[in-house]
């Protein structure tokens, strides 16, 4: 503020906000007070707008996603995606999700049906959908391309057992396995026998 006097005067200034969401006025006052102690006040309002209101346009939608992998972690949306935004500035926008997981379905290991909602808290009230957007469908696929591994290699090995009638005995052969998708537990094992070593199964 800005006074003029025939003597000397000080000008001191005060205000009040009513802002909401980024939007609203400023009130300011300002005091003038000379060398005798007279006064002289005005008011300023300082109107803050927001032309450009965020809507569905300023939301950039993650893609789907594929990649390798099977376990649920490596769907974090750090690593698959999240909304982006423009013309956010003068908004309270945040982006929350749902997912429904499909184990060994569609050719992947694990599929996620992401659903995306993005809400700008400015707008949306709850009395309506304004405010709100989606949902959007985010497909996430991972494949597992890795393949179980034993834990040892296989080796030839001779045994020579017979019980007390001279028949040939049981013989016990283990392996055990890991794989980076599959519980030990759940591997599934399959073993096949030669008997006389002629190829034949």
């Amino acid at each position: 503020g800005l006074a003029t006097d025939n003597c000397s005067v000080s000008v001191s200034t005060t205000y009040t906000t009513d802002i909401v969401c980024h939007v609203g006025t400023i009130r300011r006052k300002f005091l003038a007070t000379d060398g005798g102690g007279r006064q002289d006040s005005c008011f300023q309002t300082i109107t803050i707008l927001n032309p450009d209101v965020f809507n569905y346009d300023d939301i950039t939608w993650p893609p789907h996603f594929e990649n390798n992998g099977c376990r649920y972690e490596q769907t974090d949306p750090a690593l698959t995606g999240n909304p982006t935004f423009t013309n956010a500035s003068c908004a309270t926008v945040a982006a929350t999700y749902e997912d429904n997981k499909f184990y060994i379905a569609d050719g992947a290991c694990l599929k996620i049906i992401r659903t995306w909602t993005v809400v700008d808290w400015c707008q949306f009230t709850g009395a309506s959908t304004a405010g709100k957007w989606g949902p959007y469908i985010q497909v996430i696929k991972l494949h597992n391309t890795d393949k179980p591994v034993f834990n040892e290699t296989c080796r030839d090995t001779s045994f020579c057992s017979y019980d007390i009638q001279c028949k040939t005995g049981g013989v016990l052969l283990t392996k055990q396995a890991t794989d980076p998708c599959t519980k030990t537990s759940d591997l599934i094992w399959k073993y096949e026998i030669d008997v006389n070593s002629d190829g034949q199964i």
